[in-house]
Parts: structure tokens; C-alpha cells; sequence
């Protein structure tokens, strides 16, 4: 039994992100940039899974990270900024239509990591994320070991999905 949890989570974030970024073709501050965002998605899985909430400092400061990446490629700001309003946009939608089933830490998430990784990024994230949590609950459902009331945290799929995008 894993006694830290938080500790536990911060660990698996390091050596996975560690791993990951070091096989993309990447500058070393965007590496540098792609592994501390990383980090922060692991602290804020175990909150997420502990809590139900992401804390706002965590999201504040992958929001800097994204602003850091911006400014060190002008060209990004436009195309990253629109995917932003864009991905805000439509996740708000969604938690207005899914009657708040949608965390809003959640979609401030995923709007801060959109800002950092761009339109076919976070879109791949956004569709693989929601795929991972589809099957975990068809799985639990089909277990009986959640039911239709259950509430899941979404970071845990958002982190596992992060990396994932940035492997490819």
C-alpha cells in the first residue's frame, strides 16, 4: 500500500515525463516545458482523485508555462489563442448541456492545456481523454463496481491522454 499518494503521483509524472519528452525533437526550454506541465497534470490527478478538485494554483501555473511557450514562438499566439476561446467555448457548452456533469476545474484545464498545445493537440487529448473515461465506466459498469450516479475524476484520463499527445 502506497503510504504518500501525493508524492506517489508527483513520482509517476516525473519518470513518465521524463521518458516521454526525452524522445521528442523538441528545444530543451520547451522540453523543460512539456515536463513540469506534465508534473503539475500528476499533482492534479491525485487531487482530483482524492478531492474531486483541481486546484487553482496547479491550473495558474501551467497557465504560465503555456504564456512562456507562447512568447518564446510569437507565431503560436493567434492560432494557440483562438483553440483557447474555442476549446472554453465548447466545453462550457457541454457543461451546461450535460447538466454540470463536466468538472469546471476540468474545463479549465483543458482550456490552460490547449493555449499550451495548439489545435491537433488538444484536440487528440480531448478525444482520447473522453474515450479512456467511456471505457473505464463501461468497464465499471459492466463490474458493477460504479453505477450511473458514480462521479469520476476526468484528470486522471487527461494525464494519461497528455502524454500520449506529446509522444506523438
Amino acid at each position: 500500500m502506497i503510504k504518500n499518494k501525493k508524492l506517489a503521483s508527483i513520482v509517476t509524472g516525473v519518470i513518465i515525463g521524463s521518458f516521454c519528452v526525452g524522445t521528442t525533437q523538441l528545444q530543451p526550454v520547451i522540453k523543460g516545458l512539456y515536463l513540469l506541465i506534465g508534473i503539475m497534470l500528476s499533482g492534479m490527478t491525485y487531487w482530483d482523485l482524492e478531492k474531486h478538485v483541481i486546484p487553482n494554483k496547479l491550473t495558474a501555473t501551467v497557465l504560465i508555462m503555456s504564456l512562456i511557450r507562447i512568447f518564446l514562438n510569437i507565431e503560436l499566439a493567434i492560432i494557440h489563442g483562438i483553440t483557447g476561446v474555442i476549446t472554453f467555448s465548447i466545453l462550457y457548452i457541454t457543461y451546461i448541456l450535460s447538466k454540470k456533469q463536466l468538472g469546471v476545474g476540468d474545463i479549465k484545464i483543458l482550456t490552460v492545456l490547449s493555449l499550451f498545445l495548439g489545435p491537433e493537440k488538444i484536440l487528440t487529448l480531448l478525444f482520447l481523454s473522453t474515450l479512456l473515461a467511456g471505457i473505464f465506466s463501461l468497464i465499471g459498469l459492466a463490474t458493477k463496481k460504479i453505477n450511473k450516479k458514480t462521479e469520476l475524476p476526468f484528470m486522471p484520463f487527461i494525464f494519461i491522454s497528455y502524454y500520449y499527445v506529446i509522444l506523438m
